[in-house]
């Protein structure tokens, strides 16, 4: 666990692109690294950060980074684990309080982040709903399951945190 870097780089050796167009790909990997590391997330995320970056979802879905964040050009990982999910058409509650550890995780405080945790619940429902309609929802994978058991011990665990009713 100390050594995270892959055998195979999950990045190409080009410009990332919106919203990081001056920033190559395996700079914001790595920066997405280290907030991995840093904040001690354990070898699950490391794994879902891999599998995220070979996705390239941003290539084919889009990605905007936070909307309310007041530098959209510093690598935030809490909207990279966000936006995969719901871009991809699997995003729900389970995925949002990913979002919410987090952002608690990178400094944010409990208001803001707890705020921002409801916003992104709202808005969420209105793309679910879309990817219904549309027929594109999808299963959510195993991945997201466990990522997000290992959450909720975590948020209990270092936030205190235990009415999950507050969670819509």
């Amino acid at each position: 666990m100390i050594n995270f870097e892959p055998y195979t780089a999950p990045y190409k050796d080009q410009l990332f692109g919106k919203p990081y167009r001056f920033f190559t790909e395996k700079s914001v990997y790595v920066s997405f690294l280290k907030q991995v590391m840093e904040f001690k997330l354990g070898v699950n995320y490391y794994n879902c950060l891999n599998l995220i970056f070979r996705s390239r979802f941003w290539e084919t879905h889009g990605f905007d980074a936070k909307t309310f964040v007041k530098d959209n050009y510093q690598g935030n990982i809490s909207s990279f684990f966000h936006d995969y999910p719901s871009r991809c058409g699997f995003g729900g509650k389970k995925n949002d309080i990913i979002f919410l550890y987090l952002e608690l995780k990178s400094g944010a405080g409990i208001k803001w982040a707890f705020t921002q945790y409801y916003v992104v619940r709202v808005a969420a429902q209105l793309f679910i709903l879309r990817d219904y309609i549309k027929g594109k929802r999808q299963p959510e994978p195993q991945w997201l399951k466990d990522l997000y058991d290992e959450t909720i011990v975590k948020l209990k665990r270092e936030y205190k945190i235990k009415s999950w009713k507050l969670l819509i």
